[in-house]
């Protein structure tokens, strides 16, 4: 991503209409879709600056990871704990842990690697866990 579209993300997420609805629409599908335990477990691959970090810990536990240096260090100002360097699909961190729920909103069309992404994720959720993955409709929204 461009770094003045993912700064101008930082400096939005919070308060602009498109993030908070999505935001809203994503919590509702965690709400109806995800069968998670009473203390679940939950990761955010590729956080960015950590806009979906307190939805997210609404739900459980929450962990994250996050390749740019400045968005990772932003999120963990947000998260209940540092998030962790991590690039998909294999630098992700977290080996032998394993995950209720795994949200990555809008990163899978930024790994060139999709396939090698999703089975690294797999790899790190529960037996019962479910995997929520967003990405934007147009090319043109990418960035």
């Amino acid at each position: 991503m461009e770094a003045a579209a993912y700064h101008s993300l930082r400096d939005l997420q919070d308060r602009h209409w498109w993030f908070v609805g999505r935001r809203a629409i994503v919590a509702r599908l965690i709400r109806t879709f995800a069968r998670l335990p009473e203390q679940p477990r939950i990761l955010e691959a590729g956080c960015g600056y950590g806009g979906n970090l307190a939805m997210l810990a609404q739900f459980g536990d929450i962990d994250a990871f996050e390749l740019d240096d400045d968005a990772r260090a932003y999120a963990s100002l947000r998260a209940p704990r540092q998030v962790a360097p991590g690039l998909l699909p294999d630098r992700i961190g977290f080996e032998g842990e394993r995950f209720d729920l795994i949200a990555m909103l809008d990163v899978l069309e930024h790994v060139e690697d999709d396939h090698g992404a999703l089975v690294a994720l797999r790899q790190r959720l529960g037996v019962d866990g479910s995997i929520l993955i967003t990405v934007p409709a147009l090319p043109w929204l990418w960035s």
